[in-house]
Order: structure tokens, then sequence, then C-alpha cells
């Protein structure tokens, strides 16, 4: 392929950094110590121990409240593992980890209220144990352990995938006597329930029959349920289990329990029923199914109920607004959020004084360019409700856009110039730039044919230095084809975009 560059000879200037990773600070500043409070509070974590579950390659964010006692400087944070994905936030400072801030002056005998994000990513499946120690010189305060077990990214939905693509389990052919599978109840109706509580109930089942049970699979309706298989030899680990092995033998006689959890908060609203399936050599029932009912109704009143923000360039990108209160729940606080990754919005909250809460959204400076769509899990402090989730959607549009002027293509990136019956322009390229905070300055355009770079010139013109610009595309030698084909390759120091491929195409009718 020929190849040749123009470089625009135009007074170059130097560009502002790009602000990188704002993230919105829900945390507040040091409170003064609880009426009645006495007596100093020891130096340390108000929770000793916070479990969680989490799928891996999401990120969450809790709430976390720190004594500081007498101490008056907090100087560090120890976390044990030093490798673990989890960092702090300053509560006054949106912007800065508290780990760039440090040390930090406070009142003592206070309560200071902090944003943990843990990024599930890097860690195993599994449980895994973190523990953060606040330091203020040689003193420790009492640690916060994290016990996060770590499922699946994909979840029960890829699961599913793989028994679709690998079918229903053969049955398997008995030889001798045969087994006979049988549930203590195969229905259960949780009644009427709140979306977003986590129900479980527990079924048993016995192999009444006289030859041995070979448990192949149990199958699970949607991503929402997870079923929990408890032999006599022990519990079945699904992320141990090699996919087409046996999950065990129940011998005649002996029993085994199915615990099924069903997570009301992913299954939406009305009369659900989900099923579960355990497939054996059992000839007559396979699979012999159970069936759990539960009428969900919505607790929460979410005004907007779907966070919609459009299609913007970064820069013209507007905050999101939404209400959230529960006439069934009444009070409750939102203590956390999880994003999927890579999260492309802040997340903040704050309580409204005439009840629940003013939820915000705001396009992370981190966020790439794309159509992003989603769920936000809202984690709230309550007995009955643990969660709920709010909808978004939106496209990210680039700050800087090209346009092809006088052209057929319904793709702006695409120059479709005709037919052209002699030598000299073909046609050009508008380029936009919405985002003065960084200006955008093309250095070089670079042209990429088939049938020879030599053929073309491109130039680049100012209309308005750093926001607006042309490209000429211009035809210099009679070419031997008549299809004229190749790519336009803008090159400029734009932190978020280095090079710009634009492509180019038509007929050469002109004398040859």
């Amino acid at each position: 392929m020929g190849t040749k560059e123009t470089t625009v000879r135009t007074p170059r200037r130097r560009q502002p950094s790009l602000l990188l990773g704002t993230l919105a600070a829900l945390a507040v500043s040091a409170a003064p110590p609880a009426k009645g409070q006495d007596a100093p509070v020891p130096f340390g974590f108000a929770d000793s121990d916070l479990p969680m579950t989490l799928p891996s390659g999401n990120e969450i964010q809790r709430e976390i409240v720190l004594r500081t006692g007498p101490t008056t400087t907090v100087t560090g944070f120890r976390v044990e593992p030093s490798d673990a994905p989890i960092e702090l936030w300053d509560p006054k400072q949106a912007n800065q980890p508290l780990r760039k801030v440090l040390p930090y002056k406070l009142s003592a005998n206070s309560l200071w209220r902090l944003r943990l994000k843990l990024d599930t990513s890097p860690l195993a499946l599994g449980e895994t144990v973190v523990r953060v120690f606040p330091l203020a010189g040689d003193q420790i305060g009492s640690p916060l352990q994290l016990r996060v077990l770590v499922t699946p990214a994909t979840d029960l939905g890829a699961i599913e995938a793989e028994d679709r693509a690998e079918g229903l389990p053969e049955q398997l052919p008995v030889e001798g006597p045969p087994p006979k599978i049988v549930f203590d109840r195969y229905v259960h109706a949780f009644g009427t329930r709140l979306s977003g509580e986590r129900l479980s109930t527990t079924f048993e089942f016995e192999n009444e029959g006289e030859g041995e049970m070979i448990i192949q699979r149990v199958s699970r309706q949607c991503h929402c349920s997870v079923g929990k298989l408890v032999l006599p030899s022990g519990e079945v680990r699904w992320e141990k289990q090699e996919r087409g092995k046996p999950l065990g033998v129940l011998a005649p006689g002996e029993a085994a329990t199915l615990e099924v959890v069903v997570d009301t908060s992913d299954i939406g609203t009305g009369a659900i029923a989900k099923e579960f399936g355990v497939f054996t050599n059992d000839p007559v029932n396979h699979p012999a199914t159970v069936t759990v009912k539960v009428q969900v109704t919505n607790p929460f009143q979410v005004v907007p109920p779907v966070a919609l923000l459009g299609a913007a360039a970064r820069s013209e990108f507007q905050e999101k607004v939404l209400h959230v209160s529960s006439s069934v729940l009444g009070d409750f606080n939102i203590v956390g959020h999880e994003m999927p990754t890579p999260a492309v919005l802040d997340f903040t909250h704050e309580r409204d004084p005439k009840g629940g809460h003013w939820i915000r959204l705001n396009l992370r400076d981190d966020a790439v360019f794309g159509i992003h769509k989603g769920y936000v899990i809202v984690h709230v402090d309550h007995e009955r409700v643990q969660r709920f989730r709010i909808e978004y959607s939106l496209e990210l549009l680039p700050d800087i856009l090209f346009m092809a002027q006088g052209t057929g293509s319904n793709n702006p990136h695409q120059l479709q110039f005709g037919v052209a019956r002699k030598l000299g322009e073909l046609g050009r390229f508008a380029i936009d730039n919405h985002n003065p905070a960084v200006p955008y300055v093309p250095s070089a355009v670079r042209v990429e044919a088939k049938t020879g770079a030599e053929l073309y010139e491109a130039e680049i013109i100012p209309v308005e230095e750093g926001s607006k610009y042309e490209v000429v595309l211009k035809l210099k030698e009679k070419p031997r084809l008549r299809f004229l084909k190749g790519q336009l390759v803008v090159i400029s120091d734009h932190p978020m975009l280095p090079e710009q491929v634009l492509d180019f195409s038509g007929l050469y009718q002109g004398p040859r």
C-alpha cells in the first residue's frame, strides 16, 4: 500500500492536559460525637466485619465509618494483602483518593464517613479476605475486615448458554434395579414479596429406588436464581465442578437437599415462577423439577423510572437527577452502589429533607465513546430490602466530529465524491471540536491507497485554531485505473484521538 504524509504548516499551540478520573465522593466530613457520648470512642472502624458477594468484573462502592477516638491526625491505611484492589476516598476533595491527601486532621472522638471502592476484576473466584488498618503515627486502629465471595462473572447466564449449547444430558442406561427420585414437595410459594428481597427455601429429595442414583446436572431457569446442592458427601461447588462429570451419587435410601435462592431485584414485578431441574439416571423423571412462585411488588418509587441520558459529546452531557422514595419501607439509607466495569457514570446521592433521596448520575471523564446501557445496583440499609436497580442508557459521541462535505454517503467518515472529470479537488472533510477545554490541533494527514498514494495530495486548512479545520483531498496525477479508493489518516496530539481514519472513494472519467 502506498503512503504519503503531508504536514500542516500552522502554528502549534500547547494543549492543557486532559483532566483524568473525576470520581464523585459521597462521603461527608467528620461529624461531632453522638449525643450523650461522653467517653472517648476507640480508634478504628465501626464495622469490624463486612461480608459481601459480588460477581467477578464488577465494581462496588460502600460507605464505611472510622471512629477517630482521641486521634486527631490519620496518617495512613495499611491494606492486607497489599495488592488488594480497594481505594478509599477523601470526604471533602471529590477528585482525590484519600492516599493523596494524607495525613488528614480530624476532630477527636468523632465519626468520619468514608467511601470504599472495591473492584473484583483482579480477584480470584471464591472467598477473599481483605483487612484495612487505620494508622495514626505508630498507633494502629481496629481494622475493617472485608469477606468478599467472588462468583463467576458470567454467573448463571453463561452456564445456561453452555447448557443450551451442550443440550440436555443424555439419559444414562440403567443396569440393574432403577433409582427413583422423590422430592418432599414440588412447589413452594413465597407469597407477595418486595422487589429487592432475597428469598430462599430448601427442597429435600431422596432416592427411593433400589439402584444407585447418579446426579448429572442441576439446571436453573434464569441468572436471578441460585441453587445449592448438598449431598451426603458435602456441598457441590459449582465453580470447581468439571462440566460433563456427574455431581454425585445417592445410594438407595440416601437423601440430599437443594437450597434455592432467588434475588427478586433482577426479575421484575408481578407473578413470577422459576423452575429448577435435577437430571439423574431415573428412567421416569428426567429431569425432576421443582418450582418457586412469588408475587413481586416494587417498594421504590424512582422518578424518572429510567435514566435516559441521551446522546451528546462529552462536553455537552448534562447531569441526570432522579428521586427515589418508598411509601412501603419508609425511611432507608443508601449505603453503596455497583456499576458494570468499566464504569461510565459517577454516582452520588443526598438525602431529601422532605423524604427519600436525590440520586445524581454524571459522565465519568474516562468514559469511552459509544452506546452504553446497563443497571446501577443501589445498596440500601434496611431489614427487608438490601438493594434496587436503576436502568440507564446513553450514547457518548466524540468531542471531535468529522463530517464529509457534499457526499452521498450516510457515513460522516466516508467521502463519496462521485465522478471526477479532471485533476484537482475531490472533496473535503470538516473537523469540529466541541470541547474547547481540550483543543484539537491536527498536525498531519497521511494518504493510504492501494492504487498509489502519490496520486493524491491532502491539505489541512485551519478555520478556527484549536476547534475547526478542513481536510482537502486533491487528485494531482492521472490515475491508471478508473476506480479511486483509499483512506486519509488525520494525526494529532489529542489525548483521546491521536489518529482518525477517513475513507474516500469515487470514479475518474477525465482525460487519460
